[in-house]
């Protein structure tokens, strides 16, 4: 299934990169390459040796990295498609038609994913956000000075660089890495951060950040509890459960939206497994996934 995608509550949206690799409208564009064959294997051996990794070595990997490699060719040399996108979403749709998923613990959208940040790599592009592994939601040494005095108030900590994005795919992808755990936590609280007000600013001088609050209202919870900076919204209880309140308001078609854009960006086997296990982490991370969403133009 295909996210039902909402429209956003805030009008405003990150800001583009300068100068991003082979634009689109809202895309990348792939090189052309001598031997589609040849890329279509090296995928194919790529996709099957990280599912064995991620999960145990199954049957059913060869089959999914083999259809989605066979997707890859179609797309490049019977539809002569040369869009990042376009090939996601084809590769997404073959394995729907021809893959059964009963035995796998991902979704046909995992694998298109995954194959797309492959080409990025092949062309030199960074994966956007892999700052942190999975499971760690530490903040940096700058969030947590040492030998700071307990007596005193704590320092708002020095905001994260944030990822620049080149258009609403790579915010996509950028919810695809928030929910799998390899954002860190502080990029995170600074993205919910800026829908609530916060921005970043940057000293023309010295170019150090930091953390501008005039925009935070000073009578909601943000303004009275997180006055310097934004909540670490992975750890903070109280501050996602106020996202939870705000979010219950939406209809309920607008909340079953957003956890299909869940699932299909993390696997419906793994979300149910991770939901039915209450996998802290996860269920952190899927409230900040569905708050951007529905409210930073993600």
């Amino acid at each position: 299934r295909r996210p039902t995608l909402l429209p956003s509550a805030s009008a405003s949206s990150p800001s583009p990169a300068t100068d991003p690799p082979a634009p689109v409208e809202d895309g990348v564009t792939l090189p052309d390459v001598s031997s589609p064959a040849s890329t279509a294997i090296s995928l194919a051996a790529a996709l099957a040796s990280w599912l064995d990794h991620e999960w145990a070595p199954q049957q059913v990997h060869l089959t999914l990295a083999s259809v989605a490699a066979e997707a890859y060719i179609e797309a490049r040399t019977v539809f002569g498609e040369d869009d990042l996108g376009g090939i996601m979403l084809a590769v997404a749709q073959k394995l729907e038609q021809k893959v059964d998923f009963a035995e796998a613990f991902v979704g046909p959208y995992d694998i298109a994913n995954k194959l797309s940040e492959l080409l990025m790599e092949d062309m030199g592009r960074e994966v956007c956000c892999k700052e942190a592994p999975r499971g760690s939601t530490s903040s940096s040494s700058e969030d947590s000075p040492s030998g700071a005095d307990p007596a005193q108030p704590p320092a708002a900590p020095t905001p994260p660089q944030m990822p620049e994005f080149g258009g609403n795919f790579d915010r996509y992808r950028f919810l695809a890495h928030v929910i799998d755990g390899s954002v860190a936590a502080s990029v995170v609280a600074a993205a919910v951060g800026e829908t609530l007000g916060y921005a970043i600013e940057t000293d023309p001088e010295t170019g150090a950040r930091r953390w501008r609050v005039d925009d935070v209202p000073r009578d909601s919870l943000w303004g009275r509890k997180y006055p310097h900076a934004p909540p670490d919204v992975l750890r903070d209880g109280e501050a996602r459960g106020e996202m939870e309140r705000v979010m219950g308001k939406q209809t309920e078609s607008a909340r079953e939206g957003l956890d299909v854009l869940v699932e299909t960006l993390y696997g419906e086997e793994i979300t149910r497994l991770s939901r039915e296990n209450k996998d802290e982490e996860f269920l952190a991370r899927e409230v900040a996934v569905k708050w951007l969403h529905l409210f930073g133009n993600y």
